[in-house]
């Protein structure tokens, strides 16, 4: 699981793709959950962090799962027309349940 805090923009999104990428080199599981509980806002540099890594991901026979999301994260995704290209799941156990 990733937790994210505060902002995720064009300054950091680049060290999440980081962490995605080293979490799919090590072979640690093609499954991600992001937990968002945390986060205030995403900006579509974020987002596209998203995008940037699904195709990689599922083609590892895995998926990015979203748990915890706010109102306002999800109008994000929304606006930007992804809340239906991604899973978002009011809790992590929900989360972690639809992986199996």
């Amino acid at each position: 699981m990733i937790e994210l805090n505060g902002v995720l923009n064009a300054d950091t999104a680049s060290k999440l793709e980081f962490t995605i990428n080293q979490i799919l080199e090590k072979g640690l599981s093609p499954n991600i959950l992001i937990d968002l509980k945390k986060l205030s806002f995403i900006s579509s540099a974020g987002i596209g962090v998203f995008i940037g890594s699904i195709s990689k991901i599922r083609g590892l026979g895995g998926d990015i799962r979203f748990c915890n999301a706010g109102d306002e994260i999800i109008e994000i995704f929304s606006f930007l027309e992804m809340e239906n290209f991604f899973k978002f799941y009011p809790s992590y156990e929900e989360a972690i349940n639809a992986f199996n």
